[in-house]
Formats: C-alpha cells, structure tokens, sequence
C-alpha cells in the first residue's frame, strides 16, 4: 500500500508505504518504510526497493510469501480464522475456542490461526473493536485464509458488515455446526431435520427493506414486476419448511409407533447421553457387539441406533444411543432434532457418558444437564459414567487412579474405556441393579 502526500502548494509531497511480511518466527505481519520525498522517488533504489521496480518488488513478495505458507498450497480446504469476541472468563473464552476448532476440522476446514478479544461490551455492527478487525484483515492476508469463523453468533447485519469490510467469507459457530450436520446425516429422518433447520437459520439472513415492505403471501397481489428476488426467495424457504415439517410429523408418527411396540414387549430401554465425542457409540459397539459408525470427531453420530444388550443373568434390555450435545447448541437445531430425542422420554434409564479425559469435562456435565433440564427428562434415573480413564493423565499411573477414584466418588460415578469390555463389571452390575431391583433378592432366594 502506498499513499502520496500533498503539500500546502497543491504538489506531491512525502510518500508513506506499507507491505504484507510472510510467516516469519517474530510474528510480524507488516512493514511500515520510512517516509519518501517524493523528488527523491528516483534514487530510492537502495533504500524504497518497490520504488525502483515495484512489479519486481511485488512479485518477489508474493513468492516469498507462497514460500513461508504454512499449508499445502496443493490443499484445497477452506482455510480458517477463528475469532472469538466475549465478555465471559478468558478461561471459559479459550475453552469454547478449542472446540470451536474441533468443529471446524471435523467439518474439514484447515485452521490457520485464532484471535481472541475480551471486551466489556460487544460492538452491534462488527462484534469487536475496529484495531482488532484490521488486525483480522492482516492475518487473514499473511495466511492467505478464505473464510472467519466466529464462535459468537453473528446477526444477519453483522455478517453482512464483516464480510463488506474483511471481504472474505464469515460464518458463525451456529452455521459450522448446522454445515456438520447436514454432512454427516444419513438416514431420511437425520437429513430432513437438518435442512429444516439451515432453512430456519438462513431465513432471517435473507435481509432486504424490512418484513414490512415484503410480500411473501405469493398468489394474487404478490406477484408480478413488483415481487424482488428476495422477496421469492423467502417464499421459497418458507413453504419449503412447511413441506419438511409435515414430512417431520409423518416420519414422528413411524417412530412413535415402534415405540410403543417396545414399550409393550415390557423390555427395559437404556440411552445413552452425553457431550460430544464422549464415546457414546464406541460404548455400543462394544457392549452389543455392533458395528455403528464410531469415530473420534464430534458429531460422528446424528442418528439415533437402538441395539438389544444381554445381561449375564439372561435378561434383556435395548440400548440406544443419541446425538451428541454440546454447548451452545443452535435453537433451530433443538427444535428440529426434538422429534428424535424425545425418543429419550421413553427410557427406563439414561446412562451419562462422560469423557473423563477431557479438561472440561464439568461443564460438558453441566451443558448435557441443562439440556436434560430444559427436555423435562430429569425426572428419569440417570447413571453417570466416566470413560476414557485411560487416557486420564497424571505424573504416575497411581496419581491418575488417584484422581479418578476421587472424582466418580465426588460424582457418584462408574469409571470405565469404552473400549475395553473388561471395565464394564462394576456398570453391568450397576444397571441389573437399577433396571430389576428385585433380581439380586431373588438369586439369593
């Protein structure tokens, strides 16, 4: 970037110039040179190199820059940003930063970096400050990124504005998760509830003169050289939705049905909740010997399974196992998935898998029983399980045991690894107990 000033006289007068660094181990991202009279443009060779062949200045830059990328210029991912701007505890901050790029890999997006702001009041049209946002832009150039993903939900102004400004692609937390969605959804029912649920997101995105200037009704005085393009747009989504919901309501009446036949077989139902990624279906796979998709990302699951488990005291139960939660978990997501976890209120028992590894496994405790909280299924007995013990970390494996011990008494919890079946006799023996009451009395009878 180069600006020429002007003196009192009207003439040209000193030049300021300014240059992208690439990745360097100082961390800078810019050059600022020196001012340059501009009669002395001519012999600034030695000291103004763009002065003397700025084409050649130029290109040697964006090759050295191509040179220090930090990816593989053949990796055609999106390549990220992410931006956090809150008012909460910088722990707190970091924290959902850490999974928001979990997220973001798990949706395939290549993550070159992260900024965080904390401020005591959010700005209404850009969300952070404006030094932050140059500081964005610079960044985002250096690295050469192609979107900003933000861990606050943005409104549809603010996007509008950061992507006018930054003029790169902005999503938020709310749009990464409800992209994860809709690419891991494989059954009718998964699929249906995630386009349901971009529709409702995108919708208010849709800005134009106001709902009060806009004629969405179609038919008869909605038509015609005075409907605009967004105006068909709405109207598009919103009778898409109305036709997805009642294929919702259609495909509920299936599920309630198959309920009520395991409700009259009079077998127990365990299901299994729990953050994210806390191994809830390696947990089935290894108690049914089943073989559902299980992976090491969030979200791996959005469908829910139902597999028979055998008792070594020859009694049955179904287990189930569910989508995922997770913190901030989009409202258009809630809703449309309601139908799906219902399917939780019929469950004699909830088995709380929690990744015990996890640094912030009290707040995954704490998300999961909100939602829990705001479904109405507290009521439910519930068993909280630990998993991943193994992965417990200490400076010796008898501190780790220690620290486990600790915890399952604090939360009256079942230590086990999902993976490892030896693990699971103190849990099987704990779901006997709760499912038949009577059983031990009358084995000893």
């Amino acid at each position: 970037m180069v600006a020429i000033g002007v003196g009192e006289d009207g003439l040209p007068a000193d030049i300021y110039s300014a240059h992208l660094l690439p990745v360097n181990p100082e961390g800078k991202t810019y050059k600022v040179e020196p001012p340059l009279a501009f009669q002395r443009m001519a012999q600034a060779g030695s000291t103004h190199l763009w002065a003397y062949d700025f084409d050649g200045f130029a290109c040697a830059l964006e090759d050295e820059i191509g040179r220090a990328a930090i990816f593989d210029v053949s990796d055609d991912r999106e390549r990220a940003i992410l931006v956090s701007v809150s008012k909460e505890k910088k722990e707190l901050q970091q924290s959902s930063l850490t999974e928001l790029r979990s997220l973001a890999e798990t949706s395939g997006v290549m993550v070159l970096g992260q900024l965080c702001q904390r401020v005591r009041k959010l700005n209404p049209r850009f969300l952070m400050g404006s030094g932050k946002i140059r500081e964005v832009v610079i960044e985002s150039l250096q690295k050469q990124a192609t979107v900003l993903i933000f861990d606050q939900e943005l409104t549809p102004t603010q996007i509008r504005e950061l992507c006018e400004v930054t003029e790169l692609k902005v999503i938020d937390r709310t749009q990464l998760i409800l992209d994860i969605f809709a690419q891991r959804a494989l059954s009718r029912d998964g699929k249906v509830q995630v386009e349901v649920a971009q529709l409702k997101y995108l919708l208010p995105k849709l800005s134009g003169k106001g709902t009060s200037m806009s004629r969405l009704m179609g038919g008869i005085g909605g038509k015609g050289p005075g409907e605009t393009k967004l105006e068909v747009d709405k109207r598009r989504a919103q009778a898409r939705i109305a036709t997805l919901e009642k294929k919702l309501k259609e495909l509920s009446r299936g599920r309630e049905t198959r309920r009520k036949q395991r409700g009259r077989s009079g077998v127990p139902i365990i299901s299994i909740v729990g953050y994210t990624n806390a191994g809830k279906s390696t947990l089935l796979n290894t108690l049914t010997q089943s073989k559902v998709l299980a992976e090491d990302k969030l979200f791996a699951t959005l469908d829910t399974a139902s597999k028979r488990l055998r008792f070594p005291r020859e009694k049955d139960a179904v287990i189930t196992d569910t989508v995922g939660f997770i913190k901030k978990l989009p409202k258009e997501l809630k809703k449309a998935f309601r139908s799906t976890l219902e399917e939780m209120g019929d469950a004699t028992l909830l088995l709380h898998l929690v990744d015990i590894s996890d640094p912030a496994f009290e707040m995954h405790i704490e998300t999961v029983t909100e939602i829990l909280e705001e479904m109405e299924l507290t009521e439910i007995p519930r068993i909280i399980v630990f998993n991943k013990t193994d992965l417990v970390k200490g400076d010796e494996v008898a501190d780790a045991r220690t620290t486990i011990k600790n915890l399952c008494i604090r939360y009256d919890a079942i230590p086990i690894s999902a993976s490892t079946p030896d693990t699971f006799g103190r849990l099987l023996v704990a779901l006997e107990e709760r499912l038949w009451p009577g059983l031990k009395k009358t084995n000893s009878d």
